[in-house]
């Protein structure tokens, strides 16, 4: 869950919603 949250901020910091929102899929699929 850490590392989903931090790679989350990253990419919400650097990177349109877009791909914010696939990395949310990723991270609910891994926890």
């Amino acid at each position: 869950m850490i590392e989903a949250k931090i790679g989350r901020r990253i990419i919400v910091t650097g990177v349109p919603a877009r791909i914010a929102d696939k990395n949310d899929e990723r991270a609910k699929v891994i926890q």
